[in-house]
Parts: structure tokens; C-alpha cells; sequence
């Protein structure tokens, strides 16, 4: 317990070193903090007050041709960012060479560096995607899909826009290298599928695979823990403030997707179940004592979720359940949760 106590605190004074603003990367546009507190607070604003207050008797708008376009659109960027670790000359090599400890002759510390501009600037990008992704959330206030403007779905977006500002500022990190590979990967997948979605009846036969695009965010968040908890077991060099805060927004995340594969997949099933028999035994009436376990409801979403996220093939035989999620206009946009 000694050694753990003496290793946090060292971590700690060392990630306050770690927090170093690049004065280049501060003149490169969002980069001012009154601008991106205000994108965050105006966003909050028009999602918890502003928007469902307007839509207040008004009929949905149809949005079809503008979320077809911007589906489109972002799976065509996140593609961009996610191709731009292929892209870049010795980014691999480079990134595993320097998987846990900095051992280059020529290391990627300063912008004078191609591989350390390489990744400030589509950490910018990356930046940019996550503003672009906030419109998810404006399409479903005016489509009058405020159900789904779920706390997850918007902490996410709003907390993702804060931390890769951060990153990109204060942090550099090369583990958001990867972080940001995988999670782009996702969204090109869930784009895609959304932008199919949008075109209606015509493309319902042809989407079948929609659950397992949580799946996909599930395997994405299992990674980020085994991931940084690696390079935190192992005492690596790489900024560990960056390391320890995703570890714990992945666990964070990884348990909320998990509460909403549940909800989503699993917890409206057995429609038709019917009522179950009860026989009076000598327990009958009684009272029963209920044993509080810390940490059950968790475990039993954790236990769900992982279950049906391998043995997919389970979901069908345990439950029945109908994808009737589609809209009238079928487009699905329903459950945009990055």
C-alpha cells in the first residue's frame, strides 16, 4: 500500500509537469478557451433549454437530405484522420519504437519535428470532428427525438470537445495516437450505417447489423483500459496525466455504453413473456431482506453487456427482440452515442 501511495504521488507531481501549452499550437484557430467554453455552454444551452423550449409545439422537421449529406460527410473526414496514420511517412515504426519509453535518436518533442506536427495537426482535425459532432444532437432536438438526448449522449459530446482541446494544448501525448485511430474507426462504421439509414424504407433490409456498432464502442473503451493501463503499470514515460484521466473516462464510458446496450437490446425483450405462478409457502407475506452488494448493478450490466458482446448469438435465442427503433422516415439516427 506504501509503494502504491509513493507511486500516485510521484505520478502527480509529474503530471503537473507534464502540462506544458505549446505557444505555436495557441495561435492556430479554436485554440482560445473563451471560444471552446462557449461552444460547450452554448451547446448545453440549446440542448437542455433553448431547443426542446423552441420545437414546444411544432412539428418535426424533415431533415432527410441535410443528414444524408452530413452522415456522408463525416464518414469521409473521420476516414481522412483515421488514413492519416498510414499516410504519414515512419508513423508505425515511430509509434512502436516509442510504444512505452522514449528511445529515438530524434524524438517527437517540438514541431520541428514531421511526426510531432503530423500529430498536432490532426489532433486539430480531431478537434474539429468532435465540434462537427455535436450537430448529432441538434438534428434530434429538431427532429422532436428529445428521448434520446440521454445523459450519455450528451456528457459525451460535450466532454469529448473539452478533452481533445486539452490534449491538443496542454498534453501531446503519442498514446492519443492510437486512442484517436480506434475511435475514428468507429465513427466511420456508425456514420456509414446512419447515412444509409437516412435514405429510408428502401435501405431497412440491408440494416440488420446495428447492434453490434455498440459492440464496436464496447471493444473500442475495452482497448483504452488495457491500453493505458498498460502504460501505467509499466512506469512509461508518456505523459501520464493523459494516461490516468482517459483510463478513467474509459471505465466511465465502457460501464454507460454497457448500461445502454442493456436498455437498448436486452431490457424491452420478452414482450409476450407470460405472468408467472406463485405458490404460497410458508415465506408468503413475509417481508424479504434485501442484501445490499456494492457494486451489484454494475457487475450485472458488466456480466450482460460482455456476455452478448461474444456470444452475440445468444441475444436470439434468450430474447426476442424486434429492431423497431426506425422512425417514419427511417432514418435511425437513434442512437448516436460515439
Amino acid at each position: 500500500m506504501d509503494a502504491l501511495t509513493t507511486r500516485l504521488a510521484r505520478d502527480f507531481e509529474q503530471m503537473k509537469e507534464e502540462i506544458q501549452p505549446e505557444k505555436t499550437i495557441e495561435t492556430w484557430p479554436l485554440m482560445d478557451p473563451y471560444l471552446i467554453v462557449t461552444i460547450t455552454v452554448g451547446y448545453l444551452f440549446f440542448t437542455l433549454k433553448l431547443g426542446p423550449d423552441m420545437m414546444k409545439g411544432r412539428e418535426a422537421f424533415n431533415l432527410k437530405i441535410p443528414m444524408i449529406i452530413y452522415n456522408a460527410f463525416q464518414v469521409l473526414f473521420n476516414l481522412r484522420i483515421c488514413l492519416a496514420l498510414f499516410l504519414t511517412p515512419n508513423a508505425i515504426p515511430y509509434l512502436y519504437q516509442n510504444k512505452c519509453l522514449r528511445v529515438s535518436e530524434n524524438p517527437a518533442t517540438s514541431l520541428s519535428h514531421p511526426l510531432y506536427k503530423a500529430m498536432c495537426e490532426f489532433g486539430w482535425f480531431y478537434l474539429v470532428s468532435k465540434i462537427i459532432d455535436l450537430l448529432d444532437t441538434v438534428f434530434f432536438i429538431l427532429r422532436k427525438k428529445q428521448s434520446h438526448v440521454t445523459f450519455l449522449h450528451v456528457y459525451h459530446h460535450a466532454s469529448l470537445v473539452l478533452v481533445s482541446w486539452a490534449y491538443l494544448k496542454y498534453v501531446r501525448g503519442e498514446q492519443g495516437v492510437w486512442i484517436g485511430f480506434i475511435n475514428t474507426s468507429v465513427h466511420i462504421v456508425m456514420y456509414f450505417y446512419y447515412f444509409l439509414s437516412a435514405f429510408g424504407e428502401s435501405m431497412k433490409p440491408y440494416l440488420t447489423w446495428k447492434s453490434y456498432i455498440t459492440k464496436f464502442q464496447l471493444a473500442q473503451f475495452a482497448f483504452i483500459i488495457i491500453y493505458l493501463g498498460t502504460l501505467i503499470v509499466n512506469d512509461c514515460t508518456l505523459p501520464k496525466v493523459y494516461s490516468y484521466y482517459m483510463l478513467a473516462n474509459g471505465v466511465l464510458f465502457f460501464y454507460l455504453f454497457l448500461d445502454f446496450y442493456q436498455k437498448e437490446y436486452l431490457g424491452t425483450s420478452r414482450k409476450t413473456e407470460s405472468p408467472k405462478v406463485f405458490k404460497k409457502d410458508d415465506s408468503y407475506g413475509k417481508p424479504q431482506k434485501k442484501i445490499a452488494v456494492p457494486g451489484s448493478e454494475f457487475w450485472k450490466v458488466f456480466t450482460h453487456g460482455m456476455t452478448f458482446m461474444c456470444f452475440p448469438g445468444l441475444q436470439d435465442e434468450l430474447y426476442n427482440n424486434d429492431d423497431d427503433d426506425d422512425d417514419d422516415n427511417g432514418d435511425n439516427n437513434d442512437d448516436k452515442t460515439q
